[in-house]
């Protein structure tokens, strides 16, 4: 539907009433499960109603207020047109009431919408075929463009024929099944797979530093983050966002007189990708038969401006060339981005953009870190990352990230405490009666706790009903 068409006035009302009535009543937007972003008919309004199902799901109240602190924290407010505009929506609003009639309306304009653009896809389809329709019907109505009536079917051959020439990766699932593939190539065990990558964290918080960190390990084949052998190859890493000094200086840094890796090259500037960028990565990853790594150190410095209709529409496809060099070339990928200031209940969530960027990405992983503190959460999720969770330490001395080392979690009781201490401090595993009596206890309540204990693996039974801690040797019950 274009701007022309004497529908969208009409609509853009119905979606303000529908905007009014949920702010009046930030209950009804659960009236709206049937109606997703792309339901609405532009930028401004999609992110609107994305950063309202977000206010719900985050289980805060879709009233005025949250919704333009939400938006003002995002940096989304003036995108869907400012507080004024969103106060006029509850003032000219009807009764809440009407919330389902305009649910109605706007998802059934999203419906014409499809229809319409349906239709010019057909008649364009129509209109590039070499023979020419036999009959072409005009219409005397003003309001819309004249098109051409479609050509008869083709033969079942031709549609064969059509289908292959515009769709071949079209085919049985049968022969796909008969294909054979490689394994996921790992260039860091657990952390980078092939493919496309979104690392993101707030700014200033040592992504830079994780990155080099993870280029110069896969160049020279050594350890990531301190214990991960990586897969060493050809490293690609573009620090858009540093300065041939910066650089220098935290290269040496984290070499700490190592030899420097040949197979690492750096640039500090780069094309955006629809500027040639993408060429020129595809060109160097053609150049490198053992590539294994190319780091796009920031996302917002080589970003494209893809055309697109939407905001999701517009971060998907930013990075969608990206993905397809990923998978064709059979490296990682690593881009890096921003998160917001908050953190969610959904890490994913926290990366700065729509869906359409987490969407396009093989797997993200989320780096969470209090200011001045060394200790940071890496957090990842995807295709190949399933969930992982690990502590990670800076050492701001060398510039390093490692492996934080598990700590034990404290006793849920200070009589589990006491019990946990007397197993640790006594070499042989001892039964309900011994650790009763050291304590001072009453046997049928230490029995009943080392068996909860022993449950949440706190502790561990050996023997006939002995314990013993982690700690101690299991083998010490033969003793």
């Amino acid at each position: 539907m274009t701007v022309d068409d004497p529908l969208l006035p009409q609509t853009l009302d119905d979606e303000s009433a529908l905007f009014g009535c949920i702010l009046m009543n930030p209950q009804a937007i659960r009236f709206a499960n049937d109606l997703t972003p792309a339901d609405f008919s532009n930028d401004a309004r999609q992110t609107l109603f994305a950063v309202m199902r977000q206010l719900d799901a985050d289980g805060l109240p879709c009233n005025l207020l949250t919704l333009i602190t939400r938006l003002e924290r995002t940096g989304q407010l003036e995108r869907v047109g400012g507080a004024s505009t969103l106060s006029r929506m509850i003032k000219v609003m009807p009764t809440p009431e009407n919330t389902l009639r305009y649910i109605r309306l706007v998802k059934q304009a999203a419906q014409d919408r499809q229809t319409a653009l349906l239709a010019d896809a057909l008649d364009s389809i129509a209109s590039e075929r070499p023979d020419p329709p036999q009959t072409t019907a005009y219409t005397s109505e003003p309001r819309r463009a004249p098109r051409r009536q479609l050509a008869e079917p083709p033969s079942p051959d031709a549609a064969r024929a059509q289908i292959s020439r515009q769709a071949p990766a079209l085919q049985r699932i049968g022969a796909l099944l008969s294909k054979a593939f490689p394994p996921t190539r790992w260039i860091v065990p657990d952390l980078l797979p092939e493919g496309l990558t979104l690392l993101a964290a707030r700014p200033k918080l040592g992504k830079s530093w994780l990155v080099l960190g993870l280029a110069l390990a896969v160049a020279s084949g050594g350890l990531a983050l301190g214990q991960l052998a990586a897969q060493q190859g050809d490293v690609l890493y573009l620090a858009l966002e540093d300065s041939e000094k910066r650089l220098h200086a935290r290269t040496s840094q984290l070499l700490a007189g190592a030899p420097c890796p040949a197979t690492l090259e750096v640039a500090i500037s780069w094309p955006r990708l629809d500027e040639g960028g993408l060429h020129l990565l595809d060109l160097w990853l053609r150049l490198h038969s053992d590539a294994r790594l190319v780091i796009l150190d920031t996302f917002a410095k080589i970003r494209g401006r893809p055309r697109a209709s939407t905001l999701y529409g517009k971060d998907y496809a930013s990075l969608e060339g990206v993905q397809t060099l990923a998978h064709q070339h059979g490296v990682s990928i690593l881009v890096i981005h921003h998160t917001g200031k908050a953190n969610r209940a959904d890490p994913l969530d926290e990366v700065n953009a729509t869906q359409g960027l987490t969407g396009v990405a093989d797997n993200i992983l989320i780096l969470r870190r209090q200011r001045g503190q060394d200790a940071a959460t890496l957090i990842g999720d995807g295709r190949e990352l399933t969930g992982i969770e690990q502590t990670l330490q800076f050492d701001g001395a060398t510039g390093a990230w490692t492996i934080a080392p598990p700590t034990e979690e404290p006793p849920k009781t200070p009589e589990r405490a006491e019990i946990l201490a007397l197993l640790k401090a006594n070499p042989k595993p001892m039964t309900p009666t011994q650790v009763a009596e050291h304590l001072g206890k009453n046997i049928n309540t230490i029995r009943t706790l080392l068996t909860r204990m022993a449950r949440a693996e706190e502790i561990t039974m050996v023997g006939y009903g002995k314990y013993t801690t982690t700690v101690n040797s299991v083998n010490s019950v033969n003793s």
